[in-house]
């Protein structure tokens, strides 16, 4: 299940990439969209967002998959 969720995250964060936004939120920009952080909370446990922090970049997603924390 882990590793299913992980390639879904590397998914999202590559549409983000390439496209901007994808279907599944009805064309949401990927920088407004809640699944990437739903998909890490699923996966590490953790939260990486609330109202006090800041959403991350496309860049910092990158830099957090390529640490391979998971």
């Amino acid at each position: 299940m882990k590793s299913k969720l992980i390639k879904e995250l590397n998914f999202c964060i590559k549409l983000w990439d390439e496209k901007v936004y994808c279907n599944f939120g009805r064309k949401i920009q990927c920088a407004n969209c809640a699944a990437p952080y739903l998909l890490y909370k699923l996966i590490s446990k953790k939260v990486l967002h609330d109202e006090k922090v800041p959403r991350l970049s496309l860049e910092d997603w990158k830099k957090l998959l390529d640490t391979k924390i998971f």
